[in-house]
């Protein structure tokens, strides 16, 4: 706030600051206090307030109607709130239309009245308008863009509010079409669909395709044969899907609610369960047994801070794969969340005996994530004693 206070409207001119999707910012601590600051709320601190920011700076805020965030924002004079639902219909229209037609251009035999039709079905919904476009322009075998074309504006899904559903049905059919499977390759291939898929919405933090694919290698024998090669053809659903460093997640919140809805998804339900979360921390266990080592980034001295090291930072992108950090500070949570298993409590008793439990605690001091490890021992104990009985070796 102090350096910004010194900067003059007049030379550098008009500031805006975006925050996008508010409701989807983390976990609800990140959440809360990001929702305190633009509140002004951190008066009881003796805190900078937003409102004292220069005239210049504007941030805007966009979310859907969440009612907690709808909340904090009532009383605050220095907010206007403005809702979707009061831009008419006519506007949302002329601008989805604009958006189709940036995004099909090229295409042979669509021109004006296409890109109309579609604006005119999409109903206000640019998220719809943009899975019709990334359908219409797959390459599938067999299909053309103009039967996708005819597929999606003759579609009647019925309510406005089932359109996104409808849509998310009718790419996963293309992508697993039932007509084209025995009946138990059907099924071995939505079972893969479903691991792989409860695999991404179980994970605490989103991963890299070759990250995630990283960790799926180490899961107990039973899943890891399910490959997440699936994810390659949901480049409309899910973001990070060619292999880049861009975390694989849904591109829309609304497609995990779809999935995790069995009354909407039908084949295509995914059930978030604690099996999952019990493979993720089998595989964060196997990840660490495998990556970790006696100094990991080549520190040269150990009475040097890692502060006092300025090329450390660096070296720990290099040496500390993603994979591995996530496993390193996220495994407490997998576990915690996670029935009993003996297993499981066996893999564990032999991670704490093994000198490899001070090589994470190491790591995670480097990923300046140390305090975790004052969170984990205790929730991991915790943990242990949910079962009634523990064997002789596990304790």
């Amino acid at each position: 706030m102090e350096p910004l206070k010194k900067f003059s409207a007049s030379s550098v001119g008009p500031v805006l600051i975006v925050i996008e999707a508010l409701d989807e910012s983390g976990i609800s601590e990140t959440q809360r206090n990001l929702l305190r600051i633009l509140t002004g709320k951190l008066k009881d601190k003796g805190l900078p307030q937003i409102t004292e920011l220069p005239s210049n700076f504007r941030i805007l805020v966009t979310s859907r109607p969440d009612h907690d965030i709808d909340k904090q924002f009532e009383g605050a004079c220095h907010i206007l709130r403005l809702s979707m639902d009061e831009i008419p219909a006519a506007v949302a229209e002329r601008d989805i239309c604009a958006f189709v037609s940036d995004k099909l251009e090229g295409l042979s035999r669509f021109g004006d009245k296409e890109f109309a039709n579609l604006a005119a079905k999409a109903d206000g919904l640019f998220e719809w308008a943009r899975l019709a476009c990334e359908y219409i322009k797959e390459d599938l075998p067999g299909v053309n863009a103009r039967s996708c074309f005819e597929t999606v504006i003759t579609r009647d899904p019925g309510k406005w509010t089932d359109k996104l559903y409808d849509m998310y049905q009718l790419i996963l059919s293309d992508i697993l079409p039932r007509d084209r499977y025995r009946d138990d390759e059907y099924q071995e291939a939505l079972a893969g669909f479903r691991s792989v898929m409860g695999q991404i919405l179980s994970m605490a933090e989103p991963l890299p395709f070759d990250s995630l694919t990283a960790l799926r290698d180490c899961f107990p024998s039973h899943n890891k044969d399910y490959k997440v090669d699936i994810m390659q053809y949901m480049g409309a659903l899910l973001s990070g899907t060619s292999g880049s460093p861009i975390p694989v997640r849904p591109l829309h919140a609304s497609f995990q609610e779809f999935l995790t809805e069995k009354s909407s998804s039908g084949d295509f339900f995914v059930e978030v369960s604690k099996a999952q979360q019990c493979d993720l921390a089998f595989a964060s266990l196997q990840v660490m047994e495998n990556c970790l080592r006696f100094n990991i980034c080549d520190l040269k001295s150990s009475y040097l801070p890692n502060s006092g090291d300025p090329e450390l930072p660096q070296r720990v992108k290099t040496s500390i794969s993603p994979h591995l950090s996530y496993s390193c500070r996220y495994l407490a949570a997998h576990v915690s969340a996670s029935d009993f298993d003996s297993e499981l409590a066996n893999t564990i008793k032999l991670f704490d005996d093994d000198e490899r439990l001070l090589f994470w605690i190491e790591a995670l001091g480097l990923l300046n994530a140390i305090r975790g490890a004052i969170i984990v021992l205790p929730l991991i104990a915790q943990w242990l004693k949910v079962s009634t009985w523990l064997p002789d070796n596990v304790g």
